[in-house]
């Protein structure tokens, strides 16, 4: 579409992406990676109609910070915006009604007493709570603490707050809000979004090695690949129970540094990122691990299904959960480069559902279903077709989604 610049005098062509938070632009589809800017949707937002003789399909963004006008293509084009827009809205409204739509800025402090104190733009979303540089600047994220079932909020004089994951690694947020009442509204916030988290992980659990191979299925050292990527794997120390998969730095560790929970939806299956590994899909994680020669690997591989098969469905499926939030909008994702997609697709009926999606890179959705692969309609296509589609796929990539 086509934006009026903040001076009221030009027009620029602009790439908009519409997420649960804001309108974000870029220069174009190709640098989706640098955001141009973005305006942060509130409750109060109003989408409204404007036309002159050079932009007779324009609509204006306005809430209490800015107002955006922009020209769509033609009346279509626009209605289907504003109705999205509206759409975005209208869930931020209820959820403010609800106490869950938090954002606003607090001053945040280090571990160390030491440390710079700084006022930034914070928001919370339903897994995790970013700071930002301020609240027009919210596409880019400078700081994310990521909510697990362990996560504690304490309280701290009057207007403090300490945001801690429980994930060993001692870290925590120190925040500072205006006021104890705006604090206690960030306190409820964060506390609801993690007690809605505690069906999916586990993040902790008072158990050894040596206790877990009284009655585990198998166990055994694997090669890892590290969460950030990367050629060099370390070995790692797992153990398989009916219900969970259990990693430990050795043989020997008294705690484990990761466990993933089974269920039903998840997934295990070969892949060639090297030779001998295989991947691990999760509700909430993805494993991706190398067995030492073939038999090792089929035997895990094996073994994991079996366990898969065999376990119990969780209170609640967060792919489904996802997928009922999912409004009538769609949108596309491009790939101008050969490199991995940063998505996890589940077979629903014949749908390919996103389990599991890097939303800061992809900005896709989890529970989007996938429309379209370059252009090709695969809403009514099996599902072995549509991944097919999507083998060696080459650059570039268009993913259509709902």
């Amino acid at each position: 579409m086509i934006k009026n610049a903040k001076s009221g005098y030009n027009w620029k062509k602009r790439y908009f992406v519409l997420n649960d938070n804001a309108l974000t632009y870029f220069k174009d589809h190709k640098t989706t990676d640098v955001p141009k800017g973005d305006v942060l949707l509130t409750a109060d937002c109003t989408v409204e109609d404007f036309e002159d003789a050079d932009h007779p399909f324009g609509f204006s963004v306005s809430t209490s910070f800015v107002k955006m006008k922009i020209a769509a293509k033609d009346a279509q084009d626009r209605l289907d915006w504003k109705q999205s827009i509206r759409m975005v809205v209208s869930d931020l409204t209820e959820a403010d009604e609800q106490g869950f739509a938090v954002r606003g800025y607090l001053c945040k402090s280090g571990r160390f007493l030491e440390a710079k104190v700084v006022r930034r733009f914070f928001m919370l979303h339903n897994d995790c709570l970013t700071y930002h540089q301020d609240l027009y600047h919210t596409s880019t994220i400078q700081g994310m603490r990521k909510f697990s079932a362990r996560t504690t909020v304490d309280l701290d004089g009057d207007k403090t707050l300490i945001v801690r994951t429980n994930l060993r690694d001692g870290k925590y947020w120190k925040l500072r809000a205006d006021s104890t009442e705006e604090r206690d509204k960030w306190v409820a916030g964060v506390r609801a979004k993690v007690a809605k988290l505690g069906f999916m992980e586990v993040d902790d659990e008072d158990t050894t090695v040596a206790e877990l191979q009284k009655e585990c299925l198998k166990s055994g050292f694997l090669n890892m690949r590290p969460k950030e990527g990367g050629s060099e794997w370390d070995d790692q120390f797992f153990v398989l129970t009916n219900t969970k998969l259990y990693q430990f730095f050795d043989s020997d560790a008294d705690t484990p540094n990761q466990i993933y929970v089974l269920s039903p939806n998840c997934s295990v299956f070969e892949t060639k990122l090297k030779d001998n590994s295989f991947e691990l899909v999760t509700n909430s994680r993805v494993l991706h691990v190398q067995g030492s020669n073939p038999e090792e690997t089929y035997a895990w591989v094996k073994v994991l299904r079996h366990a898969i098969a065999n376990s119990t469905e969780l209170d609640e499926n967060p792919l489904l959960v996802a997928a009922k939030k999912q409004k009538a909008i769609y949108y596309d994702v491009t790939f101008e480069t050969k490199k991995p997609l940063g998505l996890v697709l589940e077979r629903s009926g014949e749908w390919a559902l996103v389990k599991l999606a890097n939303q800061d890179t992809t900005r896709v959705s989890i529970g989007s279903a996938l429309t379209q692969v370059n252009g090709k309609d695969v809403v009514l296509a099996k599902y072995h077709e549509t991944i097919k589609l999507l083998t060696a796929w080459q650059p570039p990539l268009t993913l259509g989604f709902r």
